[in-house]
């Protein structure tokens, strides 16, 4: 599904998939998927398909959506990947990284409904963003563990 418009002046549609990720909020996945239409349209993108991983933390590239959108970006099916925010595409920067790379290696962009992409400083104004992600996933983790343990002990 290649699309290549051939009539002098008019440009290619501008394809897109939407990816929502949720950890433990299914509310958030509504959330997410209104924001990231609305942007869609605002910013004249047709959505070709929606991507969404529920109950799955986004700091692992072991989620089935996901790996669909790799995999369907070598078909070269669209050239936009909109997620609400960046966090929702990946939690840590490593990962961010490795993955926007590859995507953008098979001509893809993926873009932030809430974050901006700022010109040359966005590379690093892109790390701290995903440094901060990281370790509030990690902090996160560490309280949603606490409270297990004391389910376990039956002190909660």
């Amino acid at each position: 599904m290649n699309i290549k418009n051939n009539k002098k002046g008019e440009s290619a549609p501008k394809l897109a998939v939407i990816y929502t990720r949720c950890a433990t909020d299914p509310q958030s996945i509504i959330d997410q998927l209104n924001s990231c239409r609305e942007f869609a349209v605002k910013h004249g993108y047709i959505i070709v398909v929606i991507f969404i991983d529920k109950c799955m933390s986004g700091n692992t590239a072991d989620r089935p959506q996901f790996r669909q959108i790799l995999a369907d970006s070598r078909k070269k099916l669209f050239d936009t990947v909109i997620v609400h925010d960046f966090t929702r595409f990946f939690r840590d920067w490593v990962g961010n990284a490795r993955y926007t790379r590859l995507l953008n290696n098979n001509g893809v962009n993926v873009v932030s409904v809430t974050e901006t992409k700022c010109g040359s400083a966005s590379v690093a104004i892109e790390s701290v963003f995903d440094v901060l992600a990281e370790l509030q996933s990690k902090e996160l983790s560490k309280k949603n563990q606490a409270k297990n343990h004391k389910k376990e002990r039956g002190t909660e």
